[in-house]
């Protein structure tokens, strides 16, 4: 197996606990690095694991009943690039907006950089501009 389809397999499995509400964050975060840091445009990174657990409980506790994963993996040398979808319910608040019970799609890309068989860095693009509209907090 190449490095690539390990790294892929590597972020294969994260995204896989991630939308599994039935474990422990503890077991979500496991393919993260002690130092993870996770990148998103416009919010300050999220540097080690006390600080993304908190920002997966937020996430978990907001987003419930995940249905959905990769649409497209590509993998070139220790970065994996991955274009994923889901539909949830917005259960919680999540972005300042309290809980509305509607049906969502998200969408997204995210890019990861991996060493020593874990998530070091996480480059987070979520269509936030559409989830606030499907929130009807946001209009064109």
């Amino acid at each position: 197996m190449s490095v690539e389809d390990e790294n892929k397999a590597i972020v294969r499995r994260y995204i896989d606990l991630f939308t599994r509400h039935d474990l422990p964050t503890e077991e979500v975060i496991a393919p993260l690095a002690s130092g993870f840091v996770y990148h998103r445009p416009g919010m300050p990174d999220v540097i080690g694991l006390m600080d993304m657990r908190q920002v997966v409980e937020i996430y978990r506790s907001a987003i419930t009943d995940m249905h959905g994963g990769i649409e497209d993996l590509v993998a070139e040398g220790d970065k994996v690039a991955c274009r994923w979808s889901g539909d949830a319910t917005h259960k919680g608040e999540l972005l300042g907006v309290s809980a509305t019970s509607r049906a969502i799609m998200l969408t997204g890309i995210a890019i990861y950089r991996i060493a020593d068989g874990k998530i070091q860095e996480e480059w987070d693009y979520t269509d936030l501009f559409g989830l606030m509209q499907q929130l009807g907090v946001g209009s064109l």
